[in-house]
């Protein structure tokens, strides 16, 4: 879980150096049209769909780079990187937040990718995602991030 917490980290910060602010801004749909797909997600309880739009929520992030290899790099790990969303989706709504909640949190890191402002969008992708296991770590005592 560490090290793909981590490459998914790495690949979405070169994204957002790269691409943003978004110099193209029908790059923009994929992203809302999936955090649209998440609310409804959220709305009906759907978890396992959920974690899907929200994987093509973060592809779409990806994208924003227009970088063909950055978005293969990404998609060849996409099963790993829905098991690591399914897993943070448990985590964050068993001890964090509902699921309207976890959807606010990208319509947030959408919100600050259309302001434009690369450092806001890293320093919210800082605590997005990996973080949940290290909080957990932090709740649980003795497991570490690389155990998870």
């Amino acid at each position: 879980m560490f090290e793909i917490l981590t490459l998914r980290t790495a690949l979405e910060r070169l994204a957002i150096e790269l691409g943003v602010p978004v110099r193209f801004p029908d790059r923009l749909k994929d992203a809302q049209e999936a955090l649209a797909e998440m609310e409804h997600c959220a709305d009906a309880e759907d978890r396992g769909s959920l974690v899907q739009a929200g994987y093509r929520f973060h592809a779409s992030l990806i994208a924003l780079a227009g970088h063909r290899r950055l978005e293969e790099a990404y998609a060849s790990v996409q099963q790993q990187l829905l098991l690591c969303m399914a897993r943070n989706l448990y985590a964050r709504e068993h001890f964090y937040e509902d699921l309207h909640e976890h959807v606010g949190r990208h319509r947030t890191l959408l919100e600050l990718v259309e302001a434009g402002d690369p450092a806001a969008v890293l320093a919210e992708l800082a605590v997005h995602g990996e973080r949940s296991f290290s909080d957990l770590q932090s709740n649980a005592g003795s497991r570490s991030a690389r155990d998870l």
